[in-house]
């Protein structure tokens, strides 16, 4: 951008916003846009423009997710001309992330709601920590989280897959955001936590939180029609990653339901004991599983048949989660 266009007025004295989505125009451009507290998504649309009125849902559903961190100005650049040729809009839709006064991002055209979810993310995370952030932001991840797996149970798998993944790219940019936004200021205090990509940071939050959506997308993946059981493999590959043991370990319910993915993702199980072990426990009957995994442990004739059998009964424990069924099953001894 040039510097005839406004994105280089310097910020004065913030004025807040009475909500988060309004109308912009000439008359409150440089209050409600370029002077104000929290980053804004301006976008620039006309009536007769057909992507815009699908975009314009997408992206308010998005900023209301933020809870007042970022703001959504919609220009209407027919009825403000001037102003849409100062910021040489050309196309339609046209979309600015603003924060401060500066052009922080934009995009031009229709674009997914993956895409779009992604856009506020980046823009929402340069305003920072508010009170109560790390409960509202665990608040919405829940909630998107619980949509997806009642998508997937009412049997729209690609809506679910989309969700999640939108969830997990929500959370991941976020995360970019915010490292970027530390090294962008060097007066900000470093922040320990941020050294380390959140999916595997067992202290934040949203490191439990984009598991649960990689495990959504491998449930998405084994129940297409047809299986894509190498896609699934792919997402319990990064789920086991050693990486992420320590969000694993923290989370008995997440645990148990990679552990239960792994299973299901199995190959054929041999004609031996350990695999009438797993044979055992795909149909439900968990002692005989365990007594069986336990006597394969016993009679091992080496070290690696003893570990594979040894981490077979661990599997199926870590599997049945919580409850007095995995408490009993752990006091079992596993050594003669």
């Amino acid at each position: 951008r040039g510097a005839a266009t406004p994105f280089g007025v310097r910020r004065a004295s913030s004025a807040a916003a009475a909500d988060y989505v309004f109308d912009a125009d000439a008359a409150n451009f440089q209050a409600r846009v370029l002077q104000a507290k929290t980053p804004v998504v301006l976008d620039c649309h006309a009536d007769w423009c057909g992507p815009c009125k699908t975009l314009g849902p997408l992206l308010k559903s998005e900023v209301a997710k933020h809870g007042g961190k970022v703001a959504l100005a919609m220009l209407d650049v027919d009825a403000e001309q001037q102003l849409s040729g100062q910021l040489q809009v050309q196309s339609l839709p046209t979309v600015f992330g603003i924060h401060e006064g500066k052009l922080k991002d934009q995009f031009v055209g229709a674009k997914s709601a993956e895409e779009v979810a992604a856009f506020v993310s980046r823009l929402a995370a340069l305003a920072g920590p508010a009170p109560g952030a790390a409960d509202d932001a665990s608040a919405v991840a829940a909630d998107a989280r619980a949509a997806a797996f009642q998508l997937l149970t009412s049997g729209d798998v690609p809506g679910a897959a989309a969700l999640f993944q939108a969830e997990y790219s929500r959370l991941r940019d976020e995360d970019e955001a915010a490292k970027q936004a530390a090294r962008d200021d060097p007066a900000a205090p470093r922040r320990k936590g941020l050294s380390k990509p959140l999916e595997y940071d067992d202290e934040r939050p949203g490191a439990l939180d984009m598991g649960w959506c990689l495990y959504g997308l491998a449930r998405c993946a084994m129940e297409n029609d047809p299986p894509e059981a190498d896609a699934a493999a792919q997402l319990l590959g990064a789920l086991e990653d050693e990486r992420r043991k320590s969000v694993l370990d923290k989370n008995v319910d997440f645990k148990a339901a990679v552990s239960q993915l792994s299973l299901a993702l199995a190959p054929e199980p041999d004609d031996n004991e350990l695999g009438d072990a797993r044979r055992a426990f795909a149909s439900g009957d968990l002692d005989t599983a365990l007594d069986l995994g336990l006597k394969c442990v016993r009679r091992a004739g080496d070290a690696d048949a003893k570990e594979a059998a040894r981490a077979l009964v661990v599997q199926f424990i870590d599997a049945m989660g919580p409850g007095p069924e995995s408490t009993r099953a752990r006091k079992r001894p596993r050594h003669r």
